[in-house]
């Protein structure tokens, strides 16, 4: 881009950063196609706001193919004016999967209850779901500086966190209206039909 605008590297580097341009970065999105979507984004939006009385709303979904994985050499701590260091290649152990409930009133994660009424949400729409909130959780907080030599041992981990998690709970806290979410789709569909996708 420099050479083809007739200016320095650096000059385009500063232009880039001013503006917080980062042509380098790609972001996916995948939009629902579920012919309910609407109607099924008009029942989760609602039970997230105004939750039935007398009842427990859980946000129910599964995380599959978590891996056991272990580094080639051991972690270096954190150390003053020094990250924690680990190295990039890995030993896999084999995976396991992780099926969970969390109570939207609370924020905990739970592992079963008795009486339940499904509401679901649309295809491709799970950040809808807020469990998966507490899934991206899962390797941010705890997977991703871990090493397990076995899936019995990550999936010791796994249920020590919950645990820990459990202690001090904090629930994910709905703020969009249906309205918000459906002006923010119609808006978006608008500027792809404009740009000629």
């Amino acid at each position: 881009m420099a050479e083809a605008e007739g200016m320095s590297q650096s000059a385009v580097a500063r232009i880039w950063r001013a503006f917080g341009l980062k042509p380098h970065i790609m972001e996916t999105w995948k939009l629902s196609t579920d012919p309910q979507f609407v109607t099924k984004v008009l029942d989760m939006v609602g039970i997230y706001l105004t939750p039935p009385e007398n009842a427990l709303v859980l946000a129910v979904d599964e995380k599959s193919q978590i891996q056991a994985l272990d580094r080639t050499q051991p972690v270096l701590p954190m150390a003053p004016t020094t990250p924690a260091k680990m190295t990039h290649d890995y030993v896999r152990h084999g995976t396991t999967s992780l099926f969970a409930a969390l109570d939207i009133a609370s924020g905990s994660v739970i592992a079963q209850h008795p009486r339940f009424h499904l509401h679901f949400t649309p295809t491709s729409a799970s950040w809808l779901n807020p469990v998966g909130c507490w899934f991206a959780e899962l390797p941010c907080r705890k997977l991703r500086r871990s090493t397990h030599r076995s899936v019995v041992e990550l999936e010791r981990d796994i249920r020590g966190w919950i645990n820990e998690w459990n202690k001090n709970p904090k629930p994910f806290a709905w703020t969009k209206t249906t309205d918000d979410i459906l002006d923010t789709l119609a808006a978006h569909c608008t500027r792809m039909n404009d740009s000629g996708h």
